[in-house]
């Protein structure tokens, strides 16, 4: 069996951050969509780092802007850094990962993530489970790294593990999650001691933290996992709801199930088997998890989002085990694959953006600078694309491509908790959750004026 080369790894690496980088750029407003585009706007309003919920990974997605901001450059450009951001972050792990810690696996799995289970959500690149979970295998390769050092847990190497893993953790509970399986399967000796003492000891830590700070989002969330397990567990007894799961698996995550099969083929023809069990119920508690919360149904961005745990586990066994060029030659046909899959998906959302464009030049030719459209004005394909983030998307698209700064929200979302009898003349709808005054705005890029909104479309 012919291995990959570190030669090799690198020019699967560098081809497929190749493809990311050109993909960032061209489609740098399309990935500016739902939470994307809503922490781009505080970042670059505030002219500083947002973090929501205490997840502290998300000023990684954010130094770009942020430091494009404090120099005032223009709007268009703060919006290509930051689509840019999310693809050289994860490009600098990779080129440390073979350059410095000399892991391949860890490289090869870190590009892997920006591609698998992937379609919708390429387009909120900031999602913080992204983050956390590409920032964790390389975490695991510098531990290993340390491990061939003389004098591994200096204390600079104590304080830079327990920062990684600080991030990880702060990015999403399911992170946590993902790491404590990953140790178990690659992490159970006692050469890896002090790994373990600080994922346990910053766990204890994070529990009473959350029990003291967490978010009313996060209290949401967790209040919603209770009332699924006791009252929807029972669900996963029917032969019917189980079939549906594997049907959507088979579905949407093929490419996933391919992974898997491959990793759970090799921990048995090695007679790994304590390896394969773990790695097998890691996988399956994930799902029971996502499917408590979200019965199989359609997929979406956020949809995406949710199972990239699942994603992540079944990519996992690539951490430690030996990679064949036959194999990276099967990983490279699904880059390959997934990159057209992502590349259609971004020629959808181009049409959105066209239509964008369409509305915002004929606001600017009418007096005012705020309107809504209807479902019948964009159709209502286009209609379901818009999201709770069209107001703030067509705001930057305004600011960014013309002199005339206006907001173009859908008619449902002035509807929503009857927001159009709350806005003040000097209000305007920044989401439909969220009314916002026009003096917290950045007035070096964003100018609207005071006034009600209009329909765009005269009846």
């Amino acid at each position: 069996m012919r291995l990959v080369s570190l030669k090799n790894t690198a020019y699967f690496c560098g081809i497929a951050f190749s493809f990311l980088l050109i993909f960032a750029c061209l489609f740098y407003f399309e990935r500016l969509n739902s939470d994307a585009g809503y922490y781009f706007f505080y970042a670059v309003n505030s002219e500083s780092f947002h973090i929501e919920h205490g997840r502290l990974v998300l000023i990684l997605a954010e130094i770009m802007v942020v430091i494009g901001a404090w120099l005032h450059l223009p709007l268009k450009i703060l919006a290509l850094m930051y689509s840019i951001n999310h693809v050289l972050f994860f490009g600098l792990l990779v080129w440390i990962s073979l350059k410095k810690l000399k892991h391949q696996n860890a490289a090869i799995l870190i590009t892997l993530l920006q591609f698998i289970g992937l379609r919708y959500s390429v387009f909120t690149p900031q999602f913080e489970l992204y983050y956390g979970l590409s920032l964790l295998v390389f975490t695991l390769a510098f531990i290993y790294f340390l491990k061939e050092k003389s004098n591994p847990w200096q204390p600079i190497h104590f304080g830079l593990v327990t920062l990684f893993f600080t991030l990880v953790f702060t990015s999403h509970p399911m992170a946590i999650y993902c790491t404590f399986f990953a140790l178990l399967i690659f992490f159970c000796n006692k050469s890896f001691r002090n790994t373990w003492l600080i994922a346990i000891g910053l766990l204890i830590l994070y529990c009473v933290w959350k029990k003291w700070a967490v978010s009313d989002y996060e209290k949401s969330k967790f209040t919603g996992f209770s009332f699924a397990l006791s009252h929807h567990l029972k669900n996963f007894f029917s032969i019917q709801f189980l079939v549906k799961c594997i049907r959507f698996l088979l579905t949407y995550y093929w490419d996933c199930f391919l992974i898997f099969a491959i990793g759970f083929t090799i921990f048995l023809s090695k007679k790994k088997y304590k390896k394969a069990l773990l790695y097998l119920i890691a996988i399956k508690v994930a799902l029971l998890i996502i499917w408590l919360m979200f019965p199989p149904d359609t997929m979406g961005r956020y949809i995406e989002q949710v199972y990239f745990p699942f994603v992540f586990l079944t990519c996992l066994w690539l951490f430690q085990e030996v990679i064949s060029i036959r194999l990276l030659g099967i990983l490279a046909l699904l880059l390959i694959y997934k990159s057209w899959v992502i590349t259609d998906a971004g020629i959808e959302m181009k049409k959105r953006s066209t239509q964008m464009a369409f509305f915002v030049a004929k606001a600017q030719a009418q007096n005012g600078s705020k309107f809504f459209v209807a479902e019948t004005d964009m159709g209502s394909s286009l209609y379901a694309k818009g999201n709770w983030s069209y107001g703030f998307e067509t705001l930057f698209y305004a600011a960014m491509n013309t002199q005339k700064t206006v907001s173009i929200t859908k008619d449902e979302d002035l509807q929503y908790n009857t927001n159009f009898k709350k806005l003040k003349p000097s209000d305007f709808l920044f989401r439909p959750f969220e009314i916002m005054p026009y003096q917290q705005l950045n007035k070096h890029y964003f100018k609207l004026d005071t006034g009600a909104y209009h329909p765009l479309f005269a009846k």
